[in-house]
Formats: structure tokens, C-alpha cells, sequence
């Protein structure tokens, strides 16, 4: 136990300069952080479970809950999960990674920011024609279909009425704006959804993004152990059962 403690705390040493990077990018928030957890646990992390497993300390059916957490918090999920065959390299690549594209995403975001109001202003807020928008932006080629209304609120966190405000649309795509994507191109669908329909032109379709950004699943990851068994609980607790890869039983 002690051997295990002492690698756990030699390998969360060389993390904790990335994590507190990552954390002030992120701005502690869950949602922000479900995407590194999805990496780390290489398997899809709904919010529920990333707030399961960053602030475990809540009660799971209490509303509303915290959406962020401190950095100690950050530290404190992550150290659990760490194994005695886990290394710092396993989990360094992942964060890197993803405070690079937060850095990114903020830095586009705010390129546009009077353009982004423009269009909020433009449309009055309206999720309908917001998720038409959001449907262009997506990052894989859609059928012209515009986004199911529940998927729209779900992006924006925008769960009553029919309106998002400016700040939703702004946290929105800071969480899901990738360091492969092109300012050129979101503004270019943006100015698009500032006319109206009839003269839209033709928009730019996504880029895809290169080999390298891509998740090499060939590299051994970190066990995470404690994240998976969090996994397993909820779609028991939710009785939304689904294959989870890289479990020890169904």
C-alpha cells in the first residue's frame, strides 16, 4: 500500500502544473471536463457521470447541483483512479491536449465575439433557428436536418422557454470549438445565418480534423478503475443500459 501511495504521489506530482493549466482553461467546469474524462476513460462520459465523478461528494438526486469545481477537486478525482501500472505520460497527452483546444476555442471564440452578438441579436435569442446554426457547426456532415429541440437545450443548457441567452451560445462553443477547426469557416457560417434563409449561400462544410488529433487507442491508457465502476453504476442507477467496452462484466 505504501509503494503504491508513494508512485501515486511521485506521478500526480509531475500532473499537478497540468492540471491546475487545465483547470484555469476550463474554468472548473463539469461540462467543460466531461470531455477529458470521455478521453481518459475511453468510452463517452454523459454530465451526470462527470459530475458523479468530480464532485462525488454530492447528493446524486439532490437539484441544482454545483457545475464547477476548484482545482483540489480536479486533484482529488483524478488521484483515486491511478493505479500502480498507470504513469504521468498516460494522462499528460490527454490534458495537454485538451487545454490546447480550450485555448484555442477561447481565443476563436473571442475573434468573433462581436459577430456571435450580431447573430443573437439577429435572431432574438430563438433556439429554433440557434440549433439550425449549431447543426452547421456540428463536426461531422448532417442530412439538412435541423437538431432535435432536446439536443439544442441540452448543447446550450438552455432547459425552459424558447430562448438561449448570449452567454449560453458563448459557453457553447468554447466547450466544442477543436484546435482543427478554422476561424475562417465559423465565421463564414455564422455571417451565413446573418441573412436571411432564402439567401444563404452555400456554407463550407467541416474540416475533418488530421490523424494526429485523433485517439490512439493502440497506447496504453490509464486504468481509471474508479471511473469505469462510476460508469457501470449509472446506467444501472438510470436503467439505460449499453455495452461499455473495457468492462469486467456486463
Amino acid at each position: 500500500m505504501a509503494d503504491l501511495q508513494d508512485h501515486v504521489s511521485q506521478e500526480m506530482t509531475k500532473l499537478y502544473p497540468l492540471i491546475v493549466d487545465l483547470h484555469k482553461t476550463s474554468l472548473g467546469n463539469i461540462l467543460t471536463l466531461a470531455p477529458v474524462i470521455s478521453d481518459l476513460i475511453r468510452h463517452p462520459v454523459p454530465p451526470q457521470v462527470a459530475t458523479r465523478i468530480l464532485r462525488p461528494q454530492d447528493d446524486r438526486f439532490s437539484l441544482p447541483c454545483l457545475d464547477s469545481i476548484t482545482s483540489a477537486e480536479l486533484v482529488s478525482a483524478l488521484e483515486p483512479c491511478m493505479a500502480a501500472c498507470d504513469t504521468a505520460q498516460m494522462y499528460k497527452d490527454v490534458i495537454l491536449r485538451h487545454t490546447t483546444r480550450l485555448c484555442t476555442a477561447d481565443t476563436i471564440v473571442g475573434n468573433m465575439l462581436d459577430m456571435i452578438l450580431d447573430f443573437h441579436i439577429f435572431v432574438e435569442g430563438d433556439l429554433t433557428k440557434i440549433r439550425l446554426l449549431l447543426a452547421d457547426l456540428a463536426p461531422s456532415p448532417h442530412t439538412d436536418d435541423a437538431l432535435p429541440m432536446e439536443m439544442t437545450g441540452s448543447l446550450l443548457q438552455c432547459y425552459s422557454g424558447t430562448a438561449c441567452s448570449f452567454p449560453n451560445i458563448l459557453r457553447c462553443l468554447k466547450r466544442f470549438v477543436c484546435e482543427h477547426d478554422l476561424e475562417e469557416r465559423l465565421i463564414s457560417v455564422i455571417a451565413g445565418h446573418l441573412l436571411p434563409s432564402k439567401s444563404r449561400p452555400e456554407l463550407p462544410g467541416p474540416t475533418d480534423p488530421p490523424p494526429r488529433h485523433q485517439l490512439d487507442t493502440s497506447l496504453p491508457g490509464p486504468t481509471c478503475s474508479l471511473w469505469r465502476e462510476t460508469l457501470r453504476e449509472w446506467p444501472i442507477d438510470c436503467e439505460a443500459f449499453e455495452a461499455v467496452p473495457q468492462m469486467n462484466f456486463p
